[in-house]
């Protein structure tokens, strides 16, 4: 019973502790999803916010209909996942402001260019936002880490960081000569932002597939990723300053390079959050095998311990069994005794007899001893007196 114990309680406590570590590491993953599928919604709502400001800088007719259907599935998707990523008053900041850019036709190109740069780190904020709420930035595997920093950070912000690039050079190429080096310093900033992000997103996703043990990681990640560097090194040198610090663009190959940046961008993070959303479920398949084989050897240490305790009740039955029943105690035989026979007056007919004065201290009765117990003859055995009283009894019935 003793070792029973010893053995059943460590491993049922051990189970507790798996269960709950497990349970809470799941928690945490299922949370990591929500933020996964809360970013892949915040994409095209980037994407259209910037061919719209692109559009409004260059007095172009805003293309509304693309933005108001990524609004529209970003809002859906904020109202099941809002509350647990805690996003709601941000997103309603976010579409506020995204409603009332329909209001700036009556602002310059710098204006509008300001209030969309506002509404677009906005956005950049409840992005970070949903990376911090979903547990995403502290993701314990090495792989996941780099890549959500690489996909949720890095690359957003390389989307903005292009399309404001672009739309600056066409801001300053529309200023006379002489304000043209008001916009050299804008310019050369967004330009090494640009390339500051891209640098680090790449770090991130060639750090992520060293570290990975996915064999599908690399492949589906390296040559996107070439392919949207390419871009942007195309992007800026055609938003580069001249030597006399005037600034010449082509408004087609800027708009180009933009759409095609953004498509590349578009595509590269598309595959890395469905490549974080894997690894993030690789871990919970981990995780539900560790919770299963600890209930198996929770339920075989319970067995086991149950087959002992049977086995102890059987051998401490046993010697009872062979001991036979238990003695009860011992049973009394009734034995019938005659009634007494009914005493007769005196007379000829009295009983007993009175003794024959011929045969004085003789007993009344032939053949009945006058000492009770006593054998009527030497040598004889000795006769029940009841049964010696019987005898008389009939004998003298017979003489009436």
């Amino acid at each position: 019973m003793v070792l029973s114990i010893v053995i059943l309680v460590p491993t049922l406590t051990l189970f507790g502790l798996v269960y709950t570590s497990t349970s809470d590491q799941k928690d945490f993953a299922d949370l990591e999803h929500q933020g996964i599928e809360y970013l892949s919604a915040l994409l095209p709502v980037e994407i259209a916010l910037i061919d719209a400001q692109a559009a409004a800088v260059s007095g172009q007719q805003l293309p509304r209909e693309n933005l108001n259907r990524a609004v529209q599935a970003a809002s859906a998707t904020n109202a099941r996942l809002g509350a647990s990523l805690r996003t709601e008053e941000r997103w309603a900041e976010v579409r506020a402001k995204i409603e009332a850019l329909t209001d700036l036709r009556s602002l310059g190109a710098q204006d509008t260019y300001n209030a969309y740069t506002e509404v677009t780190d906005l956005l950049l904020a409840l992005v970070e936002k949903v990376r911090t709420s979903s547990n995403l930035v502290r993701d314990p595997d090495a792989d996941t880490f780099y890549l959500q920093d690489a996909g949720a950070q890095e690359l957003p912000e390389a989307i903005a960081a292009a399309g404001q690039l672009a739309d600056l050079a066409v801001i300053a190429a529309g200023k006379p000569a002489a304000e043209q080096q008001a916009s050299a310093g804008d310019l050369i900033s967004q330009q090494n932002s640009l390339a500051s992000n891209a640098s680090d997103l790449a770090d991130g996703v060639r750090l992520a597939v060293d570290a990975t043990g996915s064999r599908t990681l690399g492949a589906n990640l390296l040559s996107r990723l070439d392919r949207f560097r390419k871009i942007i090194d195309l992007l800026i040198p055609s938003t580069s300053l001249l030597p006399g610090r005037t600034v010449t663009v082509d408004p087609a190959r800027i708009a180009r390079n933009r759409a095609e940046a953004q498509t590349a961008a578009a595509d590269l993070s598309q595959a890395m959050l469905r490549e974080i959303d894997v690894l993030v479920d690789s871990r919970v398949s981990d995780l539900n095998s560790r919770l299963l084989l600890a209930a198996a050897t929770a339920v075989v240490a319970v067995l086991l311990v149950g087959a002992g305790l049977a086995l102890d009740l059987i051998a401490r039955r046993r010697p009872r069994a062979a001991a036979g029943p238990p003695v009860g105690p011992v049973g009394v035989t009734e034995v019938s005794v005659a009634p007494a026979p009914e005493l007769v007056p005196a007379g000829r007919h009295a009983w007993p007899p009175p003794p024959s004065a011929s045969h004085p201290g003789a007993s009344p009765h032939p053949g009945v001893s006058p000492h009770p117990g006593a054998s009527p003859h030497p040598g004889a055995p000795l006769e029940d007196p009841a049964f010696a009283q019987l005898a008389q009894w009939e004998q003298f019935g017979a003489s009436r």
